[in-house]
């Protein structure tokens, strides 16, 4: 039998506590090249906001929901995974074929207070760590939940998704 390690940052009550697993992944590099910072750009165009319009989206669009929670600027794991995966074209190309990509940020710096109304999603569907990814059908129902550091690079990621997201109606 398996032993998964624990990947993600735990939050308690009001306040947080990051958790890194390694001072690797504490360690997030800075300084990427023009091109990376476009696609990044690019990338995070993909990304709603905001749960109530990413639903009717989906909707729209007959697809399916990917609600990323995270804190952006003091969980390391969530730093990482937004520079390998979440960040990139590529990634938000192959993941939105079947997904509304929503995020739900808890950021320390927070001159919009976007934490506090995500802080109470968070309470809603009960997580208690970031990154936490949640899988919903358009009407909210969730059929998969995981830790978004189970998956640190795109393949792996788009391609967990993709069987979840084939048999979400098995069930």
């Amino acid at each position: 039998m398996a032993i998964k390690r624990m990947v993600g940052c735990l939050i308690l009550g009001a306040g947080a506590l990051a958790v890194p697993l390694s001072a690797e992944q504490a360690q997030a590099e800075s300084g990427a090249g023009k091109a990376d910072a476009v696609a990044a750009t690019a990338a995070d165009g993909a990304w709603q906001t905001n749960l109530e319009k990413a639903q009717q989206l989906a909707k729209d669009e007959n697809k399916a929901l990917l609600v990323l929670f995270t804190g952006s600027d003091w969980c390391p794991p969530c730093m990482m995974m937004d520079e390998k995966v979440f960040s990139k074209a590529e990634f938000a190309e192959q993941a939105s074929e079947q997904f509304v990509l929503l995020k739900l940020d808890m950021p320390r710096e927070d001159p919009q207070n976007i934490g506090e109304v995500n802080e109470k999603l968070m309470m809603k569907y009960k997580v208690t760590a970031v990154p936490t990814v949640l899988l919903l059908d358009a009407e909210g129902k969730e059929f998969k939940r995981f830790s978004a550091g189970e998956y640190p690079d795109i393949k792996g990621f788009v391609e967990y998704i993709g069987r979840q997201y084939r048999r979400k109606d098995m069930e």
